[in-house]
This record gives structure tokens, C-alpha cells and sequence, in this order.
């Protein structure tokens, strides 16, 4: 439901309850559930998407990205016909997929490990 909210809407939000009522109660008086605030997000930001992602559309993955503050890599899976099922059950995961993401565990927490020496 949150998903087709989100679709409806365009805007990365918060759940709709559906009721001035309930949102009002849920975000602190508010009538409309708020915009999820990505520019506060410390943490260094890994994201993933294939050219055949049937749930990520590549304008909203695009439109994410320029959303995101520390985004240390965006990485577009090397196969045409990757789609969303593929980070769970692809049987090239092993090939395509894994290697970036260990490296990018690496460059997070270097990443990481610079923000904690500067402080």
C-alpha cells in the first residue's frame, strides 16, 4: 500500500493512514505524512539497480541519487536484463553483484573511519 502511496503521490514520504485524523495523531499534527528528510543521512550510501528493474524506474533511481548526500558509489549491475528479483535470486549474484558490494563494505568503512578521526 505504501509503495502505490508513494507512485500516486511522487514524493518519498512517510505512510498515509488515509485520515486527517490519524496522521494528525501520527506526525506530530500534521494532516499529510512528511517527506522522509535523505539530506540528513550521515552514513556513507551504496546503492545498486539493473536496467531491467521492473519495480525501480531509472528516473526514479536517478531522481534518488541526487537526493542522497554521501553517496560513495552508484553502481548499475553489468547485465541487460537484471531486474529487481536478481539481488535475491540471481544466479550471477556471485559474479555481478558481490564483489561490488564487498568493496564497497571497504570503502564505507574507511569512509567511516575518517569521519571518527576527524570528530
Amino acid at each position: 500500500m505504501h509503495y502505490a502511496q508513494l507512485i500516486r503521490s511522487g514524493r518519498f514520504s512517510h505512510y498515509d493512514y488515509g485520515s486527517r485524523t490519524k496522521n494528525k495523531q501520527a506526525y506530530n499534527g500534521s494532516a499529510t505524512p512528511p517527506d522522509w528528510k535523505l539530506n540528513s543521512i550521515e552514513l556513507p550510501i551504496c546503492t545498486y539497480w539493473g536496467k531491467n528493474d521492473w519495480v525501480v524506474e531509472k528516473e526514479d533511481y536517478e531522481r534518488l541519487l541526487k537526493e542522497l548526500p554521501n553517496v560513495i558509489s552508484n553502481y548499475t549491475i553489468p547485465y541487460d536484463q537484471w531486474n529487481h528479483l536478481d539481488f535475491a535470486w540471481g544466479i550471477d549474484a556471485d559474479k555481478l553483484l558481490f564483489p561490488k558490494i564487498l568493496e564497497n563494505v571497504k570503502k564505507a568503512e574507511e569512509k567511516y573511519l575518517e569521519n571518527e578521526a576527524g570528530k
